[in-house]
């Protein structure tokens, strides 16, 4: 089979996508299928993407967004044409116009959140949970977008998620549940480490937005007297060391953070260091 990879991020980027996605396109790349080309946006264009063996087309993220819609819509299109089926991992409403609309290849999209949700709850626009969102009389502007969203998802011929939950979610989109498939995360094993004596009371590696509640761990772990490791990056890493927050006042911080930590450092003394 012929596959094009659509995906927003992609290494040097950090998150999920950008490991993803070319584990992925290798994994199946080994497996005897032709990876056609991977499309993203990218801050360089000059990367040196050699070592991974098949195509990657990098779009420029700094471009106004009207011109860099366009351009992604005319390069994922023009890819297509030679791939049996997409595989978006971002970037899901140009794949869909290029894919559906453009061009008749299928299109298999990975839902791994609600992004007008996630949108909203960064711009500080609401500070409803996911659930209640789905249904609140929102802005003009939020209510196109949350219907927009759902009208590319229910385009696309197969709907991966990662659990029961996101699947309940999709179809109160208006997808077809005989779309939705549930695949769980994988979780690759790293080899087993030494033992390790643990130097923090507790250890969460997360994303630093607001809805991954690291907020209220910090406190939960003040509040106990418990050290906490904080290892991720994200748009709240200056705001959870603000001053002002109450455990600020005590004399020590119950957290330490740590930003971008590969998965196989993590694994051998994450916890200790």
């Amino acid at each position: 089979m012929k596959i094009l990879f659509v995906t927003g991020i992609f290494p040097p980027d950090h998150g999920g996508p950008a490991r993803y996605v070319p584990s992925m396109a290798a994994e199946l790349k080994r497996r005897g299928h032709e990876v056609v080309t991977i499309v993203t946006l990218s801050d360089r264009l000059d990367c040196d993407d050699s070592a991974y063996g098949f195509p990657i087309v990098r779009l420029r993220r700094s471009l106004s967004r009207p011109v860099r819609v366009l351009q992604t819509i005319w390069t994922i299109t023009r890819h297509a044409r030679r791939a049996d089926v997409a595989y978006l991992n971002g970037l899901v409403l140009e794949g869909i116009v290029a894919t559906r609309l453009l061009g008749r290849t299928r299109a298999v999209i990975k839902v791994v959140g609600d992004l007008i949700w996630e949108r909203a709850r960064n711009s500080g626009a609401t500070e409803l949970d996911l659930d209640a969102f789905q249904v609140a009389p929102l802005l003009l502007r939020w209510r196109i977008l949350r219907w927009l969203q759902g009208w590319y998802t229910a385009r696309a011929e197969l709907v991966i998620v990662p659990s029961e939950y996101l699947a309940t979610v999709v179809c109160g989109w208006g997808v077809d549940p005989g779309k939705v498939r549930v695949i769980r995360n994988a979780v690759p094993l790293p080899p087993p480490a030494p033992a390790i004596t643990p130097s923090y009371d507790l250890v969460t590696v997360a994303r630093l937005v607001p809805w991954k509640g690291v907020a209220d761990l910090i406190d939960v772990a003040a509040e106990n007297g418990w050290s906490l490791r904080v290892v991720g990056d994200g748009p709240l890493c200056g705001s959870l060391n603000n001053p002002s927050r109450p455990w600020a006042q005590t004399s020590r911080s119950p957290a330490r953070f740590r930003r971008n930590v590969s998965a196989r450092k993590f694994a051998a003394r994450g916890c200790s260091s």
